[in-house]
């Protein structure tokens, strides 16, 4: 999407909430008005978060002239609730047709993708079966149990921590059965399938690409997951709110896919200015309205906005820096995102998966799970990163684990930082 498609689409959502929809019918006293540029008019609006959704849903978000009772019978949407903690859980109305466009429309930004899929290309899934799929803890189901037409979903557990031998190695026979071009998958669960393959000797069906989604990709992940899989990995960012927003391209870097949404971008208060969190209004779903919509994430900006790829973007990141909630704090104050921790910890090279936990201003929880035969000196190394990072008087506990559990809501959090108030852990504030 050109620039002035880009405005042009801003301004409608900006205009439809405002004036259309009644959840945001305060907001009009804080719009500068249409003699501002877009910019201004965003900017001087509130977030919308979870807690706005759940007050005025579904009524209070529907724009004026769409009958949602008819919607519902008609099954052109629905109502899906997200998983996770109380504070994470929402009911969203789903509009399969305005989610499969904004699909489509991030493909553009890969060339990989931009081969591969056409709309009607199988995938094989790995993710939560809390997320997507079908979910059993009991016997597992068959082949075409798992099967929704062109989706394959390769785990009906809820947790990773139920996987047998057996379970792996059924996994790699599906998906070399199925025969998908995409394999989308969470990268934690897909770097524990890669390792368990690694170890019972399996050869693993080769996918023409990995497209992660669910989770913010660590670059353990991302190694653990190249010892057997060779195909493009790109990480897929958006939410269930707002559908597709970044996608990575092939030299590394996330555009904004424009035609689906618009992104406006908040610092982190006391870190990097680059750093901050996202924005986002989404584009074209005539039966939800949302502004500037936080999910809770982290991103780097690259300013250049020039990408080695070729493609312009209103909006380049060149990293994900993981969930607000996984914001932790240096001894003198400074917040550090988990993808800052991952960058420092994943240079050890037996560091297979691992949680930060802080519990105090100077007191830090490591759970890691190392390669067995590459252990030795890696707990006091990983250490000695931490204190590098935190302050050398940093107080760190160091557990070896055999393995670690997801959360409640199916993925699994790298960091959790400390309880805070306006932004900053309560110690601080």
């Amino acid at each position: 999407m050109n620039g002035t498609a880009y405005e042009a689409a801003s301004e409608e959502a900006l205009e439809r909430a405002l004036f259309r929809t009644r959840a945001y019918a305060p907001w009009r006293v804080l719009d500068p008005g249409r003699g501002a540029s877009l910019e201004e008019r965003f900017t001087a609006l509130p977030r919308t978060d979870k807690a706005f959704i759940r007050a005025a849903f579904p009524d209070g978000l529907v724009p004026e002239g769409m009958d949602l009772n008819l919607g519902l019978a008609s099954g052109e949407v629905e109502l899906v609730s997200t998983s996770g903690t109380t504070d994470e859980q929402v009911t969203n109305l789903w509009n399969q047709r305005w989610w499969d466009c904004s699909d489509r429309q991030s493909w553009s930004h890969n060339g990989a993708m931009s081969r591969v899929c056409t709309g009607d290309h199988r995938e094989a899934i790995l993710t939560s079966a809390l997320n997507v799929g079908f979910l059993s803890d009991g016997p597992e189901f068959v082949f075409e149990e798992r099967r929704l037409d062109r989706l394959l979903f390769l785990n009906e557990r809820s947790t990773p921590s139920l996987w047998t031998p057996q379970t792996i190695v059924r996994m790699a026979s599906d998906l070399k059965r199925f025969d998908a071009p995409v394999l989308e998958a969470n990268p934690s669960y897909l770097a524990r399938f890669a390792r368990e393959a690694v170890r019972l000797g399996l050869q693993v069906y080769q996918p023409q690409v990995i497209v992660f989604t669910y989770e913010n990709p660590s670059l353990v992940h991302r190694r653990e997951i190249r010892r057997v899989f060779g195909a493009p990995m790109v990480s897929s960012y958006g939410t269930t709110e707002t559908g597709y927003v970044l996608i990575e391209c092939e030299r590394g870097l996330h555009h904004l896919n424009s035609e689906s949404c618009r992104v406006d971008f908040v610092p982190l208060p006391g870190g990097d200015p680059q750093t901050g969190s996202l924005r986002i209004t989404p584009f074209g779903n005539e039966w939800l309205s949302l502004l500037r919509f936080d999910p809770g994430d982290l991103v780097h900006l690259d300013r250049s906005g020039l990408c080695p790829c070729g493609r312009k973007s209103e909006i380049l990141v060149s990293s994900m820096e993981g969930r607000t909630k996984s914001l932790t704090w240096t001894m003198d104050g400074r917040p550090v995102t988990q993808g800052e921790l991952d960058r420092w910890l994943a240079t050890e090279t037996s560091l297979v998966t691992y949680q930060l936990v802080q519990e105090g201003e100077a007191r830090y929880i490591l759970s890691v799970v190392l390669e067995e035969c590459e252990g030795n000196g890696a707990p006091d190394r990983l250490r000695d990163a931490l204190r590098g990072l935190y302050g050398m008087t940093a107080e760190i506990r160091l557990e070896v684990c055999r393995e670690l559990v997801p959360e409640a809501s199916g993925k699994f959090l790298l960091a959790k930082g400390p309880p805070t108030e306006q932004g900053k852990p309560r110690w601080r504030s």
